[in-house]
């Protein structure tokens, strides 16, 4: 293959990767096209033209050469993975007739050392987190409410971050505290929000009156924008009319100060502030806190199939990594739908 039907086969690739990752929403056509890239200056650096030029020897001096490099297990299988998903694709286009991946060992992942807050720890945050924002705040913030349920939410139903970026207001049923997310490769599961319990139930309910304001003062604000363009007879507000509506329909969960869905980043900045602010001694992601609630249900001796299920995974294998914490003393039984008790707040 030459290099010009290279480069027309990897943006074809690329595009059909796009067109995927936009209907689940998530990064995944940014990881390919980074990988593909680098994938390509590697070989360069070897001398190699082509990535169909690659022999099994060839695949196994770049691995050698990513070690060199400290590049984790994980990342090693992620960028074969992105190349074996290339060559799957030529397979499908006639170009080639084997995927030379498939014949690659990959590196072994080490067994990982989940990190969790235990019982104590929850209650130790949550309580610290509630004084700061809440109870004795050093200045009034107008999303406190919000902040608290960043880590609330996460922490007591096990969503992904990307899923709490992407929760709606009208995913969550009141009746039955059921929330439908949209997880991993569009899946669709149900979670539930502790229902029972006061103190979650109170921080949500404030967190959306707060929600609610924020986003009349902001449509109020682009009213009367509209408004004194209208006196100085400036007929040109449709753009100001459009965000007001987009505004009015917004049914975004977490909000930032434009009223616009809450990123990703920023809920992952949110929860590294209030770490290092509460001096927590574990470094506390949001998927830390998922981790969180998946050990506390397997302390609960729920079934792994169910958290399978509650959590999305896609194979048992990864739930499996939460038995680290099924040797702890089991504590009082616990509602499944309420794994979490505030009992000391």
């Amino acid at each position: 293959m030459s290099e010009f039907d290279e480069i027309f086969y990897i943006k074809e690739f690329l595009s059909e990767i796009e067109s995927t990752s936009r209907s689940l929403n998530n990064n995944t056509f940014k990881q390919y096209k980074r990988v593909i890239e680098l994938w390509r200056y590697k070989l360069l650096k070897f001398g190699i033209m082509n990535l169909t030029d690659l022999s099994l020897k060839n695949i196994r001096q770049l691995i050698q050469d990513f070690r060199r490099e400290n590049k984790t297990a994980t990342s090693i299988r992620n960028y074969l993975s992105v190349l074996s998903s290339f060559y799957e694709f030529l397979i499908r286009e006639r170009v080639i007739d084997e995927n030379p991946i498939k014949r690659v060992k990959k590196p072994k992942i080490p067994e990982r050392r989940v990190i969790y807050l235990n019982d104590s720890e929850i209650d130790n945050f949550i309580s610290k987190l509630y004084d700061k924002l809440i109870k004795e705040p050093k200045e009034e913030k107008k999303d406190k409410y919000q902040d608290m349920m960043i880590i609330l939410f996460p922490i007591s139903t096990g969503i992904r971050v990307i899923e709490q970026q992407n929760l709606n207001i009208d995913a969550i049923d009141l009746n039955d505290g059921s929330v439908r997310i949209i997880g991993k490769g569009n899946k669709e599961r149900y979670v539930y929000i502790p229902l029972n319990d006061f103190f979650f139930m109170s921080i949500m309910n404030k967190h959306l009156e707060e929600r609610a304001n924020r986003i009349k003062r902001i449509i109020n604000g682009f009213k009367r924008i509209r408004d004194k363009k209208i006196e100085k007879g400036d007929d040109s507000v449709e753009e100001i009319d459009n965000r007001i509506r987009e505004l009015e329909n917004n049914n975004s969960f977490f909000i930032n100060n434009r009223g616009d869905r809450l990123s990703k980043r920023a809920i992952q900045r949110r929860v590294k502030k209030y770490r290092e602010e509460l001096n927590l001694s574990k470094k506390i992601t949001p998927h830390k806190l998922r981790h969180t609630f998946a050990s506390l249900l397997v302390r609960k001796n729920i079934n792994l199939f169910q958290i399978k299920e509650i959590l999305g995974h896609s194979n048992i294998t990864t739930t499996q990594i939460y038995l680290h914490s099924s040797d702890e003393a089991i504590k009082k039984s616990m509602n499944e739908k309420k794994p979490i008790r505030y009992d000391n707040i």
